[in-house]
C-alpha cells in the first residue's frame, strides 16, 4: 500500500499536470476543428480558423495563463481580446476555399475556447494523477453535474463505476462532447464495500454510429461511439471526443525527435510506471506505446512516414493469449532485433499488403517480429507480432519473401 501521503500530494498536482498538458502541445492550423481529428488535438493547440503562429501563441498563452491564475471567463476575455484585436481576429474572415464569410470571435465562441481548452486540460491532469494512483484507487466513477443543462445519456451515465483499466476510458473519459462538464473520480477497494456496490465491466456494450461531420464540400462520414446503459438507454460521445485526450497527450510524438533521442525516450520509458501499466494488463488499459525506432532502410521498405513503431493494447492482448512465454523483456529487445537482425524481408500479407519480418538469434532461440504499416495517409507504423519460432518456420518465410533487406538467404 502505498504512502497517503503520496496519494494526496498526487492529486494536489493536477493542476500543474493540467499546465504541463498545455505546455506540450504543439501548434496546429485548421481552417474547420474537423480537420484536426481526436488525438491530434490532445498533441496539438489548436482553434479553428486561427491560421497564424502568433495569433494561436497569444491564445494558448491566454489558456495557460487561465490555467496557473485560475482566471474566471470575464477575466480570460479582457486579457484575450486586445490580442485579437491587434491580428484582425475581430471582424470577419473570408474562408478562401468557399468565400463564406465567417464572424470569428464573439463571446460564445471565446467561452467555447475558454471552456474546452480548460476542461480538456484539467481532465488530462487528472487522469494522469488517476492512473499513477491506480494500485491504490482501482477504480473511477463518472459524475455529471446533474442539473438542467446536462445531457440525457451524460445523465444516465452519472454515477457508474468501472475499473480505472477497464476499456471504456479509452472513449469515455470526459470531456465527452462540446460543453462537456463531467468529471471522473478514483475510488478504493473499501469504498466500493462500504457503499455495498460492485463495478461494472464495459465488455460487449460499447457501439459505434456514422454521423455527418463537417459542412459543403467538407463533410463527411465519421463513427462516434456509444455505451450501452441498459433500459434503452445509450450514452453516445459528440463527433470527434471518443477518445481519452490523457492517455493520447501524455506520450510525446518522438516523429519529431531526433531518432537517437527516441530511442533513448522509449529505453528509459521501459522502467517507468507507464509501460508497466500497459504492459501488466496485457492489453486491457487500450491505447499504443511507442516502442522502438525504425531504421531508415525499413521505413523505406515498407512505405512508412515516420520512425516511430507503436505497440497498440489489441496487438499486446492477442499476441499474449497466443504466446503467453513472452514477457515485457522480450518485447524490450525491439529495438535490438530491428538493428542487429540476422535476416529482415519484405513478406505479402495475403491483403494486399507488405510486412517487414525480422529474425533474429539469441541463444537456442529463434525470434520472429512482424511490422506493418498502418493503411492511412499518416504511413504510421506497429508492431504486428512477435513470437518464438522454428528453424523450418524461418526458412519458409524466407523463401516466401518478396525482397531481402538484411541478412543473407
Amino acid at each position: 500500500m502505498s504512502d497517503p501521503k503520496i496519494l494526496l500530494d498526487a492529486f494536489k498536482q493536477k493542476p500543474a499536470a493540467a499546465i504541463e498538458y498545455m505546455k506540450r502541445k504543439g501548434y496546429g492550423f485548421s481552417w474547420n476543428w474537423y480537420d484536426m481529428w481526436k488525438d491530434t488535438h490532445a498533441r496539438a493547440f489548436t482553434v479553428a480558423k486561427a491560421m497564424k503562429v502568433d495569433l494561436l501563441r497569444d491564445i494558448r498563452k491566454a489558456v495557460e495563463k487561465a490555467l496557473e491564475t485560475g482566471m474566471t471567463f470575464q477575466q480570460f476575455q479582457k486579457e484575450i481580446r486586445p490580442k485579437l484585436s491587434r491580428h484582425g481576429w475581430l471582424g470577419d474572415v473570408v474562408d478562401k476555399k468557399t468565400g463564406e464569410v465567417v464572424t470569428t470571435v464573439g463571446s460564445r465562441r471565446l467561452k467555447t475556447i475558454y471552456r474546452t481548452n480548460l476542461q480538456t486540460a484539467y481532465m488530462a491532469g487528472r487522469y494522469k494523477g488517476q492512473m499513477e494512483a491506480a494500485e491504490d484507487l482501482p477504480y473511477l466513477q463518472y459524475l455529471a453535474v446533474m442539473d438542467g443543462k446536462t445531457r440525457d445519456g451524460h445523465r444516465a451515465m452519472h454515477g457508474r463505476i468501472f475499473r480505472a483499466d477497464d476499456p471504456i476510458w479509452n472513449e469515455f473519459y470526459p470531456p465527452n462532447g462540446w460543453g462537456c462538464r463531467c468529471r471522473v473520480r478514483s475510488l478504493s477497494d473499501k469504498q466500493l464495500q462500504r457503499a455495498g456496490v460492485q463495478p461494472e465491466s464495459s465488455e460487449g456494450r460499447v457501439v459505434e454510429r456514422e454521423v455527418v461531420v463537417g459542412k459543403g464540400e467538407n463533410a463527411r462520414i465519421e463513427k462516434v461511439s456509444g455505451v450501452n446503459l441498459g433500459n434503452g438507454k445509450v450514452m453516445w460521445t459528440g463527433p470527434g471526443w471518443n477518445y481519452n485526450a490523457g492517455k493520447e497527450a501524455w506520450m510525446p510524438n518522438l516523429s519529431v525527435y531526433h531518432p537517437d533521442d527516441a530511442k533513448a525516450f522509449i529505453r528509459d520509458s521501459f522502467s517507468g510506471p507507464d509501460y508497466k501499466r500497459f504492459f501488466d494488463a496485457k492489453g486491457m488499459i487500450g491505447g499504443a506505446i511507442p516502442i522502438a525506432i525504425l531504421p531508415d532502410d525499413y521505413m523505406e521498405a515498407i512505405g512508412a512516414k515516420t520512425h516511430t513503431v507503436r505497440l497498440s493494447a489489441e496487438t499486446l492482448w492477442k499476441n499474449t493469449s497466443k504466446h503467453p512465454e513472452l514477457s515485457m523483456a522480450d518485447y524490450q529487445q525491439t529495438q535490438l532485433h530491428l538493428e542487429q537482425a540476422d535476416a529482415a524481408v519484405i513478406v505479402a500479407d495475403g491483403n494486399g499488403a507488405e510486412n517487414l519480418v525480422v529474425f533474429n538469434r539469441v541463444g537456442d532461440d529463434n525470434y520472429k517480429t512482424v511490422f506493418k504499416t498502418a493503411r492511412t495517409n499518416k504511413g504510421e507504423v506497429f508492431l504486428l507480432s512477435m513470437h518464438l519460432v522454428t528453424e523450418n518456420n524461418v526458412r519458409n518465410v524466407l523463401q516466401k519473401a518478396v525482397r531481402v533487406i538484411r541478412g543473407k538467404i
